[in-house]
């Protein structure tokens, strides 16, 4: 028995993580189990989380520039003209459900 083993530690091959928990119950996964998860997945996955991410961002973005621009429009005795408020409230909607997809 080895040093680690001994004092509760774990060698290489029994390592495990606990990654959540669910209760008072930990939930834990070998070392092994994770390195063969990242062996089996392809490039496509990470790219398409990277993606989404990206695409995310963009649109969070967007979403900010866009009301900061429309909050600089101007407001001639309290009102603004409806056809530039339905155009910006429209791409607004649109920059919201970009927003969305990429959520999900």
């Amino acid at each position: 028995m080895s040093a680690n083993a001994t004092q509760g530690g774990h060698d290489e091959q029994t390592q495990v993580w606990h990654i959540a928990r669910i209760g008072f119950l930990p939930v834990q996964v070998k070392l092994s189990v994770i390195k063969n998860y990242l062996q089996s997945a392809t490039a496509l996955y990470p790219t398409i989380v990277f993606l989404s991410f990206a695409g995310l961002v963009v649109s969070q973005v967007s979403t900010n520039i866009w009301l900061s621009n429309w909050t600089l429009q101007p407001v001639y005795n309290g009102t603004t003209d409806s056809h530039t408020t339905n155009v910006y409230l429209g791409v607004y909607g649109v920059l919201g459900a970009c927003q969305s997809k990429q959520l999900y």
